[in-house]
């Protein structure tokens, strides 16, 4: 079992009261990962939203068929696989542990039970999802902005 003041270090869960951390952290679970495993693959079932706890994460995207790019490098602290959480489709990337990493993963069927039990809590970790989701689209919008930029000065220049 994970111990609630492991959740309670964590920014994103700052809303949940100290029983609603216990009630969440009774119900997740820890998992480890070695540097260089996957965590999950793209185009796998998504089954989990994930919460790290310690080390560093990467998402990566099969562009093409062969070239990889990663989209994105997770720190402690970090939510994901929130997408397919919601959605239920499918991984659109893998992750991989970057370095030796200590997830804390709460299963779609663990969030059912609780959603049914205290829907307070799942409405607090939905919020938790939304504010994660735009800040990642937030971030996307600079990059695309940026990238139109280039282009644009790029063209202009010629």
């Amino acid at each position: 079992m994970i111990n609630f003041a492991d959740l309670k270090a964590v920014p994103f869960f700052q809303e949940l009261s100290e029983d609603e951390l216990k009630k969440l952290a009774q119900v997740m679970e820890e998992r480890a990962f070695k540097k260089g495993d996957i965590i999950f693959n793209e185009g796998e079932e998504g089954k989990a939203l994930y919460l790290l706890a310690e080390g560093e994460v990467e998402v990566v995207k099969t562009m093409k068929g062969w070239y990889k790019e990663t989209l994105a490098v997770f720190k402690k602290g970090r939510l994901f696989g929130e997408l397919s959480f919601l959605s239920g489709k499918n991984h659109s990337a893998l992750a991989r542990a970057t370095h030796d990493v200590k997830v804390y993963v709460l299963t779609k069927n663990q969030y059912d039970r609780l959603e049914k039990n205290d829907p307070v809590i799942t409405q607090k970790i939905m919020k938790v999802i939304a504010l994660t989701l735009s800040t990642a689209l937030q971030k996307m919008n600079e990059r695309f902005l940026h990238m139109v930029n280039y282009i644009l000065g790029e063209e202009s220049g010629a």
